[in-house]
């Protein structure tokens, strides 16, 4: 039985003539399912940009109008918040960094319209000037394509 199938696969040669061409497939549609349907926008926080929230004397949070996240985005579709280094790289959010000597939580939140960026625990607004990109999508994708999306806007600009 074993020199049955060792006969018979030494037969077998992975060489040979390429087939015929298959029929064309079916014709996308205009990059409704690719990341050309990332959007985004970017924060540019300052000191004075950050607020205590009521009630958490330890946290600070940037509130940003952003009116092209709706509430289908929200439930249909994914929204991502990167903090931006200044060498152009980016952190996808919930994050965390020192402020002297303190580990600081950097978290998104995000509502129709509204984009939120809080740091805790600080006594005061982080100094400096912070910059974040919240970008969207109207259905969901994979967060690597929105990133690479991101990226590849971030070059052209």
């Amino acid at each position: 039985m074993i020199i049955a199938a060792v006969l018979l696969m030494a037969g077998c040669a992975k060489d040979g003539e390429t087939g015929p061409q298959g029929p064309q497939g079916p014709a996308g549609q205009n990059g409704l399912d690719g990341t050309a349907n990332v959007d985004s926008y970017t924060i540019i926080a300052g000191p004075s940009d950050w607020q205590t929230v009521a009630g958490q004397n330890t946290v600070r949070r940037v509130i940003q109008s952003v009116p092209e996240i709706t509430q289908s985005t929200i439930d249909f579709g994914v929204v991502v918040v990167y903090w931006v280094q200044s060498d152009g790289s980016l952190i996808q959010l919930p994050a965390q960094t020192y402020i002297g000597s303190t580990l600081v939580n950097i978290t998104p939140r995000v509502k129709a319209g509204f984009v939120y960026v809080d740091a805790w625990p600080v006594s005061s607004a982080p100094g400096g000037i912070w910059t974040f990109r919240a970008a969207w999508a109207s259905k969901y994708l994979p967060v690597h394509e929105i990133t690479e999306s991101i990226k590849a806007d971030m070059i052209r600009q």
